[in-house]
């Protein structure tokens, strides 16, 4: 009983403190731009949640990632991203759940970061990979074409990967009619979910916003 009420222990300070370090980075953020080693550091947290809690975090580590990667490495790879899976890589070790971990590092790995469009389609293959990465996190958290999720966090990983898919199949092969009215309809559903219910613009322009973070915190404090 002892032994298990300091677990639970650590546990509980561990998740009061992601909270706090991720709300913190959050507020950072909107002042003066990410503080990627702070960010890092207050993940770092979380691989000491039990894991009914981690496992309701995951999306909220995904999209975090995604949308630095989305923010800083579309075009120009960034520090960011470097120092940010390592940390979602830790997490994954601590809780013996590395198969998202390893599908963000394939994404990550053969994402072609380019604005010529020589260099983007000098290897095709890459790009298939990169394919391969984005169907593994879509079917990790059942997300389908044209179906919206409600919750926030996947709502925002269904955006960020249809986008990113679009992209990549343009790129994955010859740059022809179908190919390219394929990839049309990957970028409409992104655009799609990005309107609410009050037709209002959902927010995709600024990663990492208020939005973003608190439903992290919310998931890690709750």
């Amino acid at each position: 009983m002892m032994l298990a009420g300091s677990l639970a222990g650590i546990r509980s300070r561990a998740a009061s403190a992601a909270a706090s370090f991720l709300c913190a980075a959050a507020i950072f953020s909107c002042a003066a731009g990410i503080s990627r080693v702070f960010l890092a550091a207050g993940l770092d947290h979380a691989k000491w949640l039990d894991r009914q809690r981690f496992e309701k975090m995951k999306p909220a580590l995904v999209k975090i990632y995604l949308d630095a990667f989305w923010w800083w490495d579309d075009y120009v790879r960034s520090a960011a991203t470097s120092l940010l899976l390592p940390a979602l890589r830790r997490i994954a070790d601590q809780q013996q759940d590395e198969l998202w971990t390893n599908d963000l590092d394939k994404f990550s790995d053969h994402w072609v970061s380019s604005w010529d469009e020589a260099v983007l389609r000098a290897n095709p293959s890459e790009w298939r990979l990169v394919l391969d990465a984005i169907r593994h996190l879509l079917g990790m958290f059942g997300l389908q074409r044209g179906r919206i999720p409600r919750d926030p966090a996947l709502r925002r990983i269904y955006i960020l990967l249809c986008q990113f898919y679009g992209k990549a199949l343009w790129y994955a092969g010859e740059a022809d009619a179908t190919r390219a009215e394929e990839a049309d309809k990957w970028l409409a559903a992104a655009a799609a979910a990005c309107v609410t219910r009050d037709d209002e613009e959902y927010v995709l322009q600024s990663p990492f916003h208020g939005e973003c973070l608190s439903a992290v915190c919310s998931v890690i404090a709750g």
